[in-house]
């Protein structure tokens, strides 16, 4: 229940972001599961944790103009998941790469 509200909450808060202003950026290119995002999406990539003692998964999302300036630095945000989802819920539930290219284009916050 808790877990619905809170997508709820996110759900309004982005709504009237995104709703009352102009110029909403959207990606356009489509992957495997159907779902939009820009090419600079690498999904699926694999690691193991020496933590856990198992392999976990995790998307990359590179900013617009990353392969432009390789010399250029970025920041880093971490986008963790409950116990109960999977990694898949940024990009399926929240579509968060959308959210992302339409702050940075704009200008509430530099690419990350």
């Amino acid at each position: 229940m808790n877990r619905i509200l809170g997508y709820i909450l996110i759900g309004l808060n982005l709504t009237l972001l995104f709703t009352c202003s102009e110029g909403i950026h959207q990606s356009s290119e489509r992957v495997e599961d159907g779902s939009t995002y820009a090419s600079r999406v690498n999904i699926d990539q694999k690691m193991y944790s020496n933590l856990l003692k198992m392999e976990v998964s995790y998307d990359i999302i590179l900013p617009e103009d990353y392969s432009v300036d390789i010399s250029k630095s970025y920041d880093i945000v971490y986008l963790l998941h409950g116990y109960s989802d999977n990694k898949r819920v940024w990009r399926t539930d929240i579509n968060i790469l959308t959210i992302y290219d339409n702050l940075v284009h704009k200008g509430v916050i530099c690419p990350i």
